[in-house]
C-alpha cells in the first residue's frame, strides 16, 4: 500500500537502486526531490475530491442563512374577464382587469428559526468537513509513515548487498594473492586412544 502512494508522498522519486535500469533510473532521476511531510499533508487538502466536495457544500450553506434571512417576495398577478369579440370599444365596454398583489407577514419568530436552521446545517457540514480533512490528513501521515520505513529499509539492504559484494571482492583478492589454488580443506583424523 505505502508503495502505492509513493509518486503522491515523493513526487514519484525513488531512492536510487544499483541494479535499476539505465532508462528506470533516467526516468526516477527526472523526477523532483522527496517531499516533507508538510508538504504532503498539504497537497492532500488541496487534492482531495471529497474535501472539495464539502467545503463548497458549507459555501453554499452560506447563501441559504442569507435565503432565510430575506423577507418573503411580494407576488403581483394580473386577471383579464369578459373581453367582447366585436365592435368599435369592444375593449372598453365589459372588460374587467384585476390587478392583486400579495405579501406574506410572517409572525412567531419564524424567520430567525429559518436563519437558526441554515446555521445549524452549515455547522454540521463544516463538522463534517473537519472530520473528512481529520481522516485524510491521518491517512496521509501512516502512509508517509509507512513510506519512510520502506525507504529505510530498502537503503539498509542496499548497504548490506554492497557490503556483501564488498567482501566477495575481498576474498576473491587474497584467493587470487595466494598460491593461485584453491586447496580443498582435509578434516583432521580421528584420534585413537589407546
Amino acid at each position: 500500500i505505502g508503495l502505492l502512494m509513493w509518486p503522491l508522498l515523493h513526487g514519484g522519486e525513488l531512492p536510487e537502486d544499483p541494479s535499476m535500469s539505465t532508462g528506470a533510473r533516467s526516468a526516477s532521476d527526472s523526477i523532483s526531490s522527496t517531499m516533507t511531510l508538510p508538504a504532503v499533508l498539504a497537497r492532500v487538502l488541496q487534492a482531495s475530491p471529497a474535501l472539495a466536495v464539502t467545503a463548497l457544500n458549507a459555501e453554499a450553506l452560506d447563501g441559504r442563512i442569507h435565503q432565510a434571512g430575506l423577507r418573503p417576495t411580494p407576488v403581483l398577478s394580473t386577471q383579464l374577464e369578459n373581453v367582447p369579440g366585436t365592435g368599435d370599444l369592444w375593449f372598453a365596454s365589459q372588460t374587467e382587469f384585476t390587478v392583486q398583489m400579495e405579501q406574506q407577514f410572517e409572525r412567531g419568530g419564524k424567520r430567525d428559526r429559518r436563519i437558526d436552521l441554515a446555521r445549524a446545517e452549515r455547522a454540521l457540514v463544516i463538522r463534517e468537513h473537519e472530520e473528512n480533512q481529520a481522516d485524510r490528513l491521518a491517512e496521509a501521515s501512516q502512509l508517509y509513515v509507512e513510506i519512510l520505513a520502506i525507504q529505510n529499509r530498502l537503503m539498509n539492504r542496499r548497504e548490506l548487498s554492497g557490503l556483501a559484494e564488498r567482501i566477495l571482492q575481498i576474498v576473491a583478492e587474497r584467493v587470487a594473492a595466494g598460491c593461485g589454488v584453491v586447496r580443498p580443506r582435509t578434516q583432521p583424523s580421528p584420534r585413537r586412544g589407546y
